[in-house]
């Protein structure tokens, strides 16, 4: 059974995975210590209703309108500011790289989905 735990657990791993490949990017590494400092149900909590109803533009992979409706729709700052890094080094990122970035926020969906449901 997943719990929010899982879920803090696996955002952490994914900031970790975007702090190796872009260690300049500080800003990650700042919403990584938020992350961490903050209690796992809160994590959900604030996932769920900040990116989830984005979850269409998600899974059909519109990274262009993820990123302009995520930037106008999510007033969480620490959600906004990584969705913001994330659409900062997207053009950088080979379709390998932009993928498994697809892969982490289609599991966060989905535990998100479980939690609340």
């Amino acid at each position: 059974m997943l719990t929010a735990a899982d879920f803090k657990e696996r955002m952490v791993a994914f900031l970790d995975e975007l702090i190796a490949q872009f260690p300049e990017r500080s800003i990650i590494l700042l919403a990584k210590t938020v992350v961490q400092n903050q209690h796992a149900t809160v994590i959900v909590e604030k996932f769920h209703q900040q990116i989830f109803p984005l979850k269409d533009l998600i899974e059909q992979r519109n990274s262009e309108l993820l990123f302009q409706r995520g930037n106008n729709y999510i007033d969480d700052h620490t959600y906004k500011e990584i969705l913001q890094q994330i659409e900062l080094i997207w053009t950088s990122l080979d379709e390998a790289n932009q993928s498994m970035i697809w892969e982490w926020f289609d599991s966060f969906l989905y535990i998100s989905n479980k939690l609340n449901t």
